[in-house]
């Protein structure tokens, strides 16, 4: 069934104090999208480069890249396309198994429980 604003959970609404459908709460609910959105992708750009760094420090530890700890350039060539794939294979399964789960869930457990 498709959710109505009456599912919406009746102490949220007390809590806000919004009439369903204010322009407040219109715009609480689109500063909060616009602060999660800045928030995800700041944390994104960060998350790459932490992780190509820790692989290059664990790569240089092992006693197989000895020889080319000098050359850091080839230890990036190295580690690079693993890092890489798995950052991107790990945000595809992510944003492809959020939302299925989350449809179980609201079916599951009903629009107003699943969200609260």
């Amino acid at each position: 069934s498709i959710p109505t604003p009456e599912d919406a959970p009746a102490w949220l609404l007390q809590i806000c104090a919004f009439e369903q459908g204010a322009p407040m709460a219109w715009v609480v609910q689109v500063s909060s999208l616009l602060c999660l959105g800045l928030g995800f992708s700041m944390s994104w750009t960060m998350l790459l480069p932490s992780m190509l760094n820790a692989a290059l420090a664990s790569t240089t530890a092992c006693e197989q890249w000895q020889p080319f700890q000098q050359r850091r350039e080839i230890m990036v060539k190295a580690v690079s396309p693993a890092v890489v794939a798995l950052f991107n294979s790990a945000g595809s399964i992510g944003k492809a198994a959020g939302p299925a789960f989350g449809g179980g869930l609201i079916e599951v457990l009903g629009f107003s429980k699943a969200s609260a």
